[in-house]
């Protein structure tokens, strides 16, 4: 929030599509393909629920690239979207540490 311009309000505001578990995986590749390669779709995973359409969006080979925060707090056991992002095919673009304990991490797909 310090830095509007590198946080959600910034991505929220350049996002073409704000997308959730209501947007079906097979529409949204279609909708994509239809707009352009510019295209660019925001979903924030909040909840189980999220982390599951997330996993589809993995699977179909929908995310080009990863914005994770991570939070100096800790609330229950959580879950892990860890099985279907495949490490293997993800490299480290930046990560920035924030005074208040938060990181930012950004991964893009590395190019086979």
């Amino acid at each position: 929030m310090e830095e509007p311009r590198k946080g959600f309000p910034y991505w929220k505001e350049k996002a073409s599509f704000q997308i959730n578990e209501l947007y079906g995986i097979i529409d949204l590749s279609d909708m994509i393909r239809r707009f352009s390669a510019d295209c660019i779709c925001q979903t924030i995973i909040h909840d189980k629920n999220s982390a599951d359409y997330a996993d589809g969006l993995f699977q179909y080979n929908l995310v080009d690239e990863m914005v994770l925060y991570t939070l100096p707090i800790s609330y229950g056991k959580g879950f892990s979207l860890m099985d279907s992002i495949g490490k293997h095919h993800w490299q480290l673009r930046s990560f920035k540490l924030y005074p208040n304990g938060i990181s930012r991490l950004v991964y893009e797909k590395r190019r086979m």
